[in-house]
């Protein structure tokens, strides 16, 4: 499909007429680092006569890490017409482990005055170089075409799309179980008006597994929303969403679901330099036959976010948050958390944001707090325990001169278990150095 699309861009270019065509690219290096720490306890529950038990426990710190070097070059050409825009753009980046290819183009094509046609793809092929990854290949691929379509005096819009992606891993085993064909089809009415709009949208989703893998489904869904603005800088949003999914394995019937999402947002947005913005997300999802595996569950998030400009170029965030989870088989908590952030304009068109999140998570004690999953004779007790959280972040971006660009990705990840078993800890963190052409 990839020469394909690419010779379609070109006919259509043509097609258009002659126009200005815009070439840059891209020319650098990157480091990625990865670092994963966990420590399990689990609880085993031997049958071994008809009439007793007996009990073994297993503690065990399993580690991983990662630490990736790559060169980067990115090619990219550009057209912007009345009728007809195109961009394509490929990136290489190769490193001692792992070359990547990935491509990405998009045409827009105005067929009538209130008439649009978008098109895109991306494929990212991933492929081992020195033998010390576990595939050979790892192939995904996204598409999606869009028809929209504006009422005469632009309130009424009409969008029909599709999205197709696909996972391909080769020669691993275990690996192909995650491969699928995932295709899309909605259709959306939105209407706009003079404080807000609101807006309907309904999906089907048609989901394919490789054969004697278990997870081929379909799923219809439907979508609302609203949203007003005040002329005092006051506006809220209210979205609803309804899903239904049923696979195709018999093996799995009783894992057929609903699923309903409410999400309501209420906030003020002052010119001086200030905002306070009010988040409630509910999320219900009931199961055919639920199990110790598939439970149905109702969970509720609250948030509220505080904005004060310290300057034009300082902004700081502070967002206090509350969340609950009742769920059967026992599992249930209470979740509370906040996160601080402050965010940077720096010189040559530079910028960087730093995040601090803390918080606590408390599950319900005694027998509610342990998850029992039986394997014939074999019982397993996954015991939930009490932690501490904590996420730290940070972005950025600097200029350097000379046309070269920094930019950094950081992000650090803690928890704290009662007793240890169960700590976790998630450091990742990508820094490159490139220079645009």
């Amino acid at each position: 499909m990839r020469i394909a699309f690419a010779a379609a861009l070109w006919l259509l270019a043509a097609a258009a007429g002659a126009g200005e065509i815009e070439f840059s690219g891209e020319i650098g290096g990157k480091v990625d680092l990865y670092r994963e720490t966990y420590r399990s306890g689990d609880l085993f529950e031997y049958l071994t006569d008809p009439d007793s038990y007996q009990e073994e426990y297993s503690s065990s710190v399993i580690e991983s890490d990662a630490t990736r070097a790559s060169g980067v070059l990115g090619l990219g050409l550009d057209r912007a017409g009345s009728r007809l825009s195109f961009s394509a753009e490929n990136e290489y980046a190769y490193g001692p482990e792992l070359l990547r290819d990935a491509f990405e183009a998009e045409i827009s094509w105005r067929i009538a005055p209130r008439r649009l046609l978008r098109i895109s793809e991306r494929l990212d092929v991933r492929r081992d170089v020195d033998g010390s990854l576990s595939y050979e290949q790892d192939l995904q691929h996204a598409a999606s075409a869009e028809f929209r379509a504006d009422s005469l005096a632009g309130r009424w819009t009409v969008r029909l799309r599709e999205d197709i992606s696909s996972s391909r891993v080769e020669d691993d085993s275990l690996g192909r179980v995650f491969d699928y064909d995932r295709n899309r089809v909605s259709l959306s009415l939105e209407r706009r008006m003079r404080r807000g709009e609101w807006g309907l949208e309904g999906w089907i989703v048609h989901k394919e597994a490789p054969a004697g893998v278990n997870g081929a489904y379909r799923e219809p869904g439907l979508k609302a929303f609203l949203r007003r603005r005040s002329d005092e800088a006051w506006y809220w949003e209210a979205e609803a969403e309804s899903r239904r999914r049923g696979y195709f394995d018999a093996s799995l019937a009783g894992a057929g679901s609903w699923s309903h999402e409410v999400r309501a947002i209420a906030g003020l947005d002052r010119a001086t330099g200030w905002g306070l913005e009010f988040t409630d997300e509910m999320t219900l999802s009931r199961y055919d036959e639920p199990d110790e595996v598939y439970m149905d569950y109702l969970q509720n998030r609250s948030e509220v976010r505080g904005r004060l400009d310290l300057s034009e170029r300082i902004s700081t965030e502070l967002a206090p948050a509350f969340e609950i989870l009742e769920a059967d088989a026992g599992q249930r908590y209470g979740e509370l958390s906040a996160e601080a952030g402050v965010s940077l304009d720096i010189a040559n068109e530079g910028w960087l944001h730093l995040s601090q999140e803390v918080g606590r998570r408390d599950y319900s004690g005694g027998a509610d707090s342990t998850l029992s999953i039986s394997f014939g004779s074999l019982d397993v007790s996954l015991q939930s325990s009490d932690y501490l959280f904590t996420t730290s972040s940070l972005m950025g971006r600097m200029g350097i001169g000379g046309g070269l660009a920094f930019e950094v990705y950081f992000d650090y990840t803690l928890e704290k278990h009662e007793g240890g078993d169960g700590d976790f800890s998630l450091l990742s963190c990508t820094a490159s150095l490139s220079r645009r052409f």
